[in-house]
């Protein structure tokens, strides 16, 4: 049959109803992977799904990873340059994202929009530590109105993972800084865990901050509750504060 890979429960279809993912590796050739679906809606049946290779995208060679969201799967696998040795894949990362639909015949994942190509990451060091030798990057959003900044971003940048500092602090509100944990960059796209407190509650929400030429924009999208964080709906289209930019600043 293959090597088991993973078990996931997740509701793809978005009826209410969780589905049981089972992976596993497969030894035909013109297959990445098998994955099986119970799935609890329709008398738990079990749909096997075939995952093809992409024979025809330059640089696959295998070693498929799968991610599972609340409403979509997330495929991803290093590509690799003619030279490249197995282990270590310098061409980038091709992603996809699946749904899931019901059809006469069955039930099948289907390829969402927007499958996207990812450069510069190591695929084997993007879990490194960030250590304190790290470079850091400093930014101030400037408020011309009050001419004055008025929120800052710290970022200290590692194999495309991240963690850092952010706040709020208008001189009207309460100050809103806090700590950045658990960044990962996905292309132009920095996502963290923002960890504050408010009125004596400790709180988690996921920020994103799209990277462009003066700085870094904030972004915002539709929340959900994950275990007590409030994460971004990656599934949804994410829009971006206009002319809330940050600025390159020394770091304290």
């Amino acid at each position: 049959m293959g090597h088991l890979e993973s078990v996931q429960v997740a509701d793809l279809d978005k009826n209410g109803l969780k589905e049981l993912y089972v992976i596993y590796d497969t030894s035909n050739e013109d297959l990445s992977a098998k994955l099986w679906i119970l799935n609890n809606d329709a008398n738990d049946f079990v749909n096997t799904v075939y995952i093809p290779k992409f024979k025809n995208k330059i640089g696959y060679q295998g070693h498929d990873r799968f991610t599972f969201y609340p409403n979509y799967l997330k495929r991803e696998f290093p590509l690799y340059n003619d030279d490249d040795k197995d282990k270590r894949p310098t061409a980038g990362t091709w992603v996809i994202h699946y749904g899931l639909e019901h059809k006469e015949d069955g039930i099948t994942l289907v390829e969402l929009p927007g499958a996207h190509w990812q450069g510069g990451i190591d695929w084997n060091l993007n879990h490194s530590e960030i250590d304190s030798n790290t470079k850091r990057q400093c930014f101030e959003y400037y408020d011309k109105n009050n001419g004055k900044a008025v929120s800052k971003l710290e970022l200290r940048i590692n194999n495309n993972q991240f963690e850092g500092l952010y706040g709020w602090d208008d001189g009207e509100t309460d100050s809103s800084y806090g700590i950045l944990k658990h960044g990962i960059v996905d292309g132009h796209l920095y996502w963290v865990e923002y960890h504050y407190n408010t009125e004596g509650q400790d709180m988690v929400q996921e920020v994103v901050f799209k990277k462009i030429q003066q700085g870094y924009l904030q972004g915002f999208g539709e929340l959900y509750e994950d275990n007590g964080v409030y994460r971004i709906d990656r599934s949804k289209e994410i829009d971006f504060a206009t002319g809330l930019f940050f600025r390159k600043t020394d770091c304290p």
